[in-house]
């Protein structure tokens, strides 16, 4: 499954530079291991094109130091992008469906 979630530039910037590898989120998306994220950019109330996928590799629910109903979730990178066309969308759509049936089998 890919879910497609908003991120503020600072951790979005951790994130692309290789300093941050996890993401602390609530856990409304019933996330797993194996499904992929879209880590899009969003700035001021508004998208700002760029972009990450990334492949979860682990979710961990259960830590003293979370709160209830939140998540870390391991990411793995796939692709970063500055900006998105029409072009791009169907690609990264297209290597999103490769990516997880490539995990699925």
């Amino acid at each position: 499954m890919l879910h497609a979630v908003k991120i503020e530039p600072e951790y979005f910037n951790k994130i692309i530079k290789g300093k941050k590898s996890y993401e602390v989120r609530k856990n409304d998306r019933d996330y797993i291991a194996g499904d992929c994220i879209a880590l899009n950019e969003y700035k001021h109330g508004e998208y700002t094109g760029r972009f990450a996928l990334a492949n979860i590799i682990s979710v961990e629910k259960y830590s003293k130091y979370l709160t209830i109903g939140y998540v870390i979730l391991q990411l793995e990178p796939l692709e970063i992008r500055d900006k998105i066309n029409r072009y791009d969308c169907y690609v990264n759509s297209e290597r999103i469906k490769e990516a997880q049936n490539g995990l699925s089998e």
